[in-house]
């Protein structure tokens, strides 16, 4: 996911945001498989925190998007 250059990461898309952290927890859960098979305890473990932080931001982020009112 990109953004405009120069767009603040507050103002772009919270749908969007949630969509990209859920992506990122994806990947650090594949990372971290690989990094435990290959012996590298400490990088696994980093991962494993940057996936619980990816769920954290992306549950936020949901309920801000479902808490937001409808535009039409």
């Amino acid at each position: 996911m990109t953004r405009p250059a120069g767009a603040p990461l507050q103002r772009l898309d919270p749908a969007a945001r949630a969509e990209a952290a859920t992506y990122v927890a994806t990947l650090a859960v594949e990372l971290a498989r690989i990094a435990r098979s290959n012996a590298l305890p400490t990088l696994a473990y980093l991962l494993d925190m940057a996936r619980l932080e990816a769920e954290t931001q992306a549950r936020v982020l949901a309920l801000r998007e479902a808490e937001r009112p409808s535009r039409r």
